[in-house]
């Protein structure tokens, strides 16, 4: 499932959550928008197969010095964070094959 999130949501779930998928864009971005089309087909494959992941989607704007402590280097942004830190990033979206994988990377 895809949630879309405030700055300050986030900032609280990232807080009380240990392992969490985060989906970090801006509005106008056109490759953004087909990222997040691939992440939705990817999460109904998941859902299909009987896993229920959770992802939240955020506006970059509204986190700029966290995503200068996360180290966030462009968007889309597709990451996993563990203990409030991101452990793995996804940055190139090439299929929704490959989002699906990332998503079920140990």
């Amino acid at each position: 499932m895809l949630t879309d999130v405030t700055p300050a949501q986030l900032r609280s779930i990232l807080a009380g959550n240990p392992d969490v998928w985060v989906y970090l864009h801006t509005p106008l971005c056109g490759t953004c928008q087909l990222a997040r089309r691939m992440l939705q087909l990817a999460l109904a494959a998941l859902a299909a197969s009987g896993r229920e992941v959770t992802v939240y989607a955020c506006d970059i704007n509204g986190l700029a010095a966290e995503a200068a402590a996360w180290r966030i280097t462009s968007v889309p942004c597709l990451a996993r964070f563990r203990a409030g830190a991101p452990a793995a990033r996804m940055y190139a979206f090439l299929s929704v094959p490959d989002v699906y994988t990332f998503l079920t990377a140990p």
